[in-house]
């Protein structure tokens, strides 16, 4: 894992498969919270599956990547659509929504903007988990 030149601390590597870098682009403290997060994703390397309290807006900068959300039912996960991202496409993400995204090239890089939201007057928080995307979860601390 690494630093985008000018960035905050590493990200975790637990929260993601290959190699990733981010920085932190700006926060805010008033209500309702949020953080801009620049993303970079190295030849396919994604996030696992998580979901946040609050929305996520996604703004694709450069290369090709996708958004993919699932549902989870007591015996399974299922994906529930798939969305490619490349330069200048956005997305919104709602809050509890199940999801991965990242690089779908093997070749190339992958860049986003993450921009998290706060859930009202609540804490941004993101639950992470590593799964077999079909049958299980298993929260990631």
């Amino acid at each position: 894992m690494g630093r985008i030149k000018g960035g905050r601390p590493p990200v975790k590597p637990q929260y993601f498969t290959g190699r990733v870098a981010l920085k932190e682009v700006a926060s805010t403290t008033a209500r309702p919270r949020a953080r801009i997060l620049e993303v970079r994703f190295h030849a396919g390397a994604r996030t696992k599956m998580h979901r946040h309290s609050g929305g996520q807006i996604l703004v694709a900068i450069c290369g090709a990547g996708s958004l993919v959300t699932y549902k989870q039912t007591s015996s399974k996960i299922a994906r529930v659509s798939r969305t490619p991202l490349s330069a200048g496409k956005a997305v919104y993400i709602p809050p509890k929504v199940l999801h991965t995204h990242g690089s779908v090239s093997k070749s190339r890089t992958f860049s986003h903007i993450a921009i998290n939201l706060s859930a009202g007057a609540g804490e941004m928080k993101t639950l992470w988990f590593d799964s077999d995307f079909s049958s299980w979860l298993k929260k990631i601390p």
